[in-house]
């Protein structure tokens, strides 16, 4: 993707004539990753990479689906969620940390996904979907 005719500053911008999605290249869309062990009662990191000043909720979810956003927003849902927490606001430094405490009942062997959805702050108000990202907590064998 590039940017060019169809370029809104640091929004994306949609061009459906010819099928072509045009995205600014100085736009870097929201990135999901997790650190630590996913065990019962472990401590892991979900962090957030997206534009300072975003509004972001996360999503917990136990199925996968592939909605995309279009005409809203940015990107694909692949989480349904079974709950959300936030609003959180990305700091300055584009990195947002979210330090969680799995449960000493987290269930072994069942797979759950996490993913970010976020909110540009004006000027542009554009809705991405960041990645999504599984946490499995694998029994012992």
């Amino acid at each position: 993707m590039t940017g060019g005719v169809g370029s809104r500053g640091l929004a994306p911008s949609l061009d459906r004539r010819g099928g072509w999605v045009i995205v600014d290249s100085n736009v870097v869309p929201p990135l999901h990753g997790v650190s630590g062990t996913v065990a019962p009662n472990s401590a892991i990191t979900l962090g957030l990479g997206a534009a300072p000043g975003s509004l972001t909720v996360l999503l917990l979810g136990d199925r996968l689906t592939m909605k995309s956003l279009e005409p809203f927003g940015v990107g694909h849902l692949f989480c349904i969620p079974i709950v959300t927490f936030g609003q959180f606001r990305v700091p300055a430094s584009g990195q947002l940390d979210i330090p969680v405490t799995l449960p000493a009942g987290w269930p072994v062997d069942v797979p759950f996904c996490t993913q970010f959805l976020t909110i540009e702050p004006a000027p542009n108000y554009t809705i991405w979907a960041s990645n999504a990202v599984m946490l499995l907590a694998k029994s012992r064998v």
